[in-house]
């Protein structure tokens, strides 16, 4: 046991960068986990990492031998995880952080079906756009869309969305169509205010492949949910996630623009949780309720719980 104790307080230490956060992620003293570190050390006869007053990095021993460890220990957590996710009913607080605008329209519905099939469990609904850190801010699950930068973190994934250039019958009468990505350098098209990267947008142009066009218009907003309502008023066109214009482009109040050059691929859509951290009874529950609901048709793609 004290093998096993040692091994997981090192594993922690390097996971986590440090062995306060290490020994708050689980849970004992700060002098518990150095502790245990020189002993591993002592008994392996060579230092695994080296210290400073402010960062900790690994020795090439311990380059070595955290490569092999940390298979070691995630594989038998997961044989423990497995055998009491089969005793265990799913309970506790759960928190889940999700793309504001997925978070606004989708997840209630969905989070729904789950507290109601799980009685004993409660969630915590965290909307925000900004990265997370997953560990130090204690969350259970990330949904996050777009490609994923390489991390140690585990990943689920879902069914993702398409991005839809749309625009009202009203500013299309007035305006007249684009029929080429070409043709929106005439038109007022909707920006967000703060992320000028999104002011360039990406189309298939058939055998020339992915061309990006430069837009501008006379409205912007740091919300897209703003950018909606501007383009549902007949401001502008806008192009947002299919999650947020599918119902408006069923009841006719969008209409989408340039269809054969929209790009084929979707935007990939992934539920992220920490490789450290016991997938517990509830976690394990929510991943599956996830992809029950994401996949392999997405919500937005058929009738849904959706906030018009």
């Amino acid at each position: 046991m004290d093998k096993w104790a040692e091994l997981r307080a090192f594993v922690a230490v390097v996971e986590h960068e440090g062995f306060a956060p290490a020994a708050r992620a689980l849970k004992v003293a700060p002098s518990g986990i150095s502790r245990l570190i020189t002993n591993l050390e002592t008994r392996l006869g060579t230092r695994l990492l080296n210290r400073t007053t402010r960062q900790v990095s690994l020795t090439d021993a311990g380059e070595r031998f955290y490569a092999r460890g940390r298979d070691l220990l995630h594989g038998f957590e997961a044989a423990e995880e497995e055998v009491l996710g089969l005793q265990s009913e799913p309970r506790g607080v759960l928190r889940v952080s999700c793309v504001v605008t997925l978070a606004e329209r989708w997840m209630p519905g969905i989070l729904a079906d789950f507290l109601a099939s799980y009685p004993e469990t409660a969630v915590e609904l965290w909307e925000t756009d900004r990265p997370i850190d997953l560990i130090g801010e204690g969350v259970d699950v990330a949904i996050v869309s777009g490609a994923l930068a390489d991390s140690s973190h585990r990943v689920r994934r879902l069914s993702g969305f398409q991005r839809f250039v749309v625009a009202s019958p009203d500013y299309l009468v007035r305006r007249g169509r684009p029929e080429t990505p070409g043709d929106l350098k005439d038109h007022d098209c909707l920006a967000f205010a703060t992320a000028p990267h999104l002011q360039k947008w990406a189309f298939q142009a058939g055998d020339r492949g992915p061309v990006e066009t430069k837009v501008r218009g006379r409205f912007s907003a740091t919300g897209a949910e703003t950018i909606l309502r501007a383009a549902l008023a007949g401001i502008g066109i806008a192009r947002l996630a299919g999650f947020m214009v599918a119902p408006h482009l069923r009841s006719g109040a969008l209409e989408e623009v340039l269809a054969a050059f929209r790009q084929p691929d979707p935007v990939a859509l992934s539920a992220v949780y920490p490789s450290s951290r016991q997938l517990s009874p509830k976690i394990r529950a929510f991943l599956d309720h996830l992809a029950d609901h994401f996949g392999p048709t997405a919500p937005w793609d058929s009738a849904g719980p959706s906030r018009a």
